[in-house]
C-alpha cells in the first residue's frame, strides 16, 4: 500500500508523544491509520573532570545522581565501584559513569581519568656563594616545580618561591616543592641545617690567644683547599677540607711573621676565591 506519513519522519530527538498518520494513495482499497510514538529522554550520565594525583595518594569517588553507577569498563561492564568509596592511586586508570533507563532500556555514559604521577624528590645543599650563605634545592628529573620555603620556626617564608634561599642566621630550614603543572602532588618537606652562615672573609687575624680572630675562620664555606702565600709568592701553608685550622703558622708549624699574605680558596661547585689577609702579632 503506497501513501504518505504525516509527519514524514519520526523525530527521535524531541521527547514526548507524537501521533503519525498514514494516508493511502487514491485508488487503493485501504484506509488511513495512525501510529503513536513516545520518545523518552535518554538518561544523563554524571560528568567529572579528569585529575592528576600523587602515586600512592587516595581519591574519593563523588556521589552520583539516581540511575548512575561507576564501572571499570565501558558499557557498564567490569567491576562496579561504590560512590563515596576511597581509591588508592597506584596507576593511571579510567573510570566510567554508566546511566541506564528502564522502559525502554536507554543508556548514556561518560568517563574520566585519574592519572598517577610520581612525587618530586628534592635535595638541599648549602654554603657560601660569593660571600652569601645560600641554600639550594635540586629536584630530580628536572621537573617543573613551585618552591615553598620554611624558616627555623617551620613558618612559610613569604615571597621566597625560587630554588635558592639566602639565609643570614644559623638554623634548620626546609623546603617543599609542588609540581607546577597544577597537579596536587608535593614532595616531602626536606630540612637543611645551616651552620656558619656568616660568609664574609676576614681581612686579618691576630693569633694572640684571646679568642678573637685567632684563626682564619672559613667554617661553612665548604672549602676544598686553602693555600697561603707570602709576599714573594712562595706557598707557606696548605690545608685540604679546611675550616679554621690556620692561625698564622707555616706548613712546618712555625709562626709566620707579621705581614700581609695572599690566600687562594678552592670550593666545590664554586669559583676559586683569592684575596689578602694580614697577620697582626
Amino acid at each position: 500500500i503506497t501513501g504518505t506519513w504525516n509527519p514524514a519522519a519520526i523525530d527521535s530527538n524531541t521527547p514526548g508523544l507524537v501521533t503519525y498518520t498514514f494516508t493511502p494513495d487514491a485508488g487503493q482499497c485501504a484506509v488511513s491509520t495512525t501510529l503513536d510514538v513516545t520518545v523518552i529522554s535518554a538518561p544523563i550520565a554524571d560528568t567529572f573532570s579528569s585529575t592528576q594525583l600523587c602515586a600512592g595518594s587516595t581519591y574519593t569517588l563523588p556521589l552520583l545522581s539516581a540511575g548512575n553507577s561507576y564501572h571499570t569498563q565501558s558499557g557498564g561492564l567490569g567491576t562496579t565501584l561504590t560512590p563515596g568509596s576511597v581509591i588508592t592511586v597506584s596507576s593511571t586508570q579510567t573510570i566510567y559513569v554508566y546511566a541506564s533507563g528502564t522502559i525502554p532500556s536507554c543508556s548514556n555514559e561518560s568517563s574520566f581519568t585519574i592519572t598517577a604521577v610520581d612525587a618530586p624528590i628534592v635535595t638541599l645543599t648549602g654554603g657560601c656563594i660569593n660571600n652569601i650563605y645560600t641554600i639550594e634545592a635540586t629536584v630530580a628529573g628536572g621537573q617543573a616545580v613551585n618552591y615553598t620555603w620554611y624558616n627555623s620556626s617551620d613558618v612559610v617564608i613569604s615571597g621566597e618561591t625560587g630554588s635558592t634561599l639566602v639565609v643570614t642566621q644559623d638554623g634548620m630550614y626546609s623546603c617543599m616543592v609542588t609540581l607546577a603543572s597544577g597537579t596536587a602532588c608535593s614532595s616531602s618537606k626536606v630540612g637543611f641545617d645551616a651552620n656558619g652562615t656568616v660568609c664574609t672573609i676576614q681581612k686579618g687575624i691576630s693569633p694572640n690567644g684571646d679568642g678573637s680572630n685567632d684563626n682564619f675562620d672559613l667554617t661553612g664555606l665548604n672549602v676544598k683547599k686553602l693555600e697561603i702565600f707570602n709576599r714573594y709568592g712562595k706557598k707557606v701553608y696548605s690545608f685540604s677540607n679546611y675550616t679554621n685550622q690556620w692561625y698564622g703558622q707555616s706548613d712546618s708549624g712555625n709562626e709566620l711573621p707579621t705581614g700581609t699574605y695572599y690566600f687562594v680558596i678552592e670550593r666545590d661547585k664554586v669559583s676559586t676565591e683569592t684575596g689578602w689577609i694580614y697577620i697582626n702579632r
